[in-house]
């Protein structure tokens, strides 16, 4: 297990309140063939270890991370869709910083995790909670509404700009 699938079941499991996951689903994001699902059952149950009762105390301040005043992914709120997630930066000694974030929605009854992880690209706000929501909105409603945001994600190019930097 990768440290960001582990992350991602972890979510899991505060998102749906309970320790052991025992279905998930992978959402890989082509950005030439857009997204590519894949879904496969998982038959061991996984316990985090983390006493339940703490679970609202960190899906509220997920939900805030959208709703906040002072969220980190305010501006990537998905119209009609409550939702939680986190937003991460992590320090790359050798370029430019990674983007991170981890989602899951509808906040209430959960239907899909997600985590996101975009190398070179700077705050966890910056791009990776952007393509996050994206495909969270093409999951659950079909069909992806914020045009623009889609457009400006599939037109940007990280690996150009890090090896220009490297250069």
């Amino acid at each position: 297990r990768t440290v960001i699938r582990e992350a991602c079941v972890r979510l899991c499991h505060i998102a749906l309140n309970r320790g052991p996951v025992q279905r998930h689903a992978e959402d890989r994001l082509n950005l030439e063939r857009h997204a590519e699902h894949r879904i496969r059952l998982v038959t061991t149950k996984r316990y985090t270890g983390i006493d339940a009762r703490h679970f609202d105390v960190v899906k509220n301040a997920m939900r805030d991370v959208f709703e906040g005043a002072h969220g980190t992914a305010r501006y990537n709120q998905i119209e009609g869709i409550d939702a939680g997630g986190k937003t991460g930066t992590v320090q790359n000694p050798h370029g430019e910083d990674h983007s991170l974030f981890i989602a899951f929605a509808p906040f209430d009854v959960p239907k899909i995790a997600i985590s996101v992880v975009v190398e070179n690209a700077g705050y966890g706000s910056q791009w990776a909670a952007p393509i996050a929501t994206l495909m969270i909105e093409k999951y659950l409603t079909g069909d992806i509404k914020r045009k623009e945001l889609e457009e400006k994600i599939l037109n940007k190019n990280f690996n150009e700009e890090a090896h220009a930097e490297q250069q």
